[in-house]
């Protein structure tokens, strides 16, 4: 038998990087990116020119502190009112035909537990 003829790396990629065309690459590519900044901040400038920035408003402009501490208190009375409204007897008209009872106890009653003693 005859031994084999060792191949040839013809055709295959190369197993060593040349660092000329690596660095050449990577300063074209950046050339490249420098230019299109460049375009792009010419074709801005042009198109929209030198626009004046627009003032920031003063502190006026914007509700205060205390505004938001209102608020706040305003809507803590609220959440209590709907507290006390869900959490209470009451009736509703003035010939006491129709009651709001305690969502608690209403629950209670759809659910079919009497719990609580008394009529529902």
């Amino acid at each position: 038998m005859s031994a084999a003829a060792p191949r040839s790396s013809a055709g295959y990629e190369p197993d060593r990087v040349s660092v000329v065309v690596v660095v050449g690459s990577a300063l074209a590519l950046i050339a490249a990116v420098l230019l299109t900044n460049a375009a792009v901040a010419w074709y801005l400038a042009v198109r929209h020119g030198s626009r004046p920035v627009p003032p920031i408003p003063d502190a006026s402009a914007f509700p205060a502190s205390r505004d938001w501490l209102k608020a706040r208190e305003e809507l803590d009375s609220l959440h209590e009112r709907e507290r006390a409204r869900l959490e209470t007897y009451q009736w509703l008209d003035d010939h006491r035909t129709t009651a709001r009872i305690p969502i608690r106890r209403a629950m209670e009653i759809l659910a079919g537990g009497q719990k609580s003693g008394g009529r529902p």
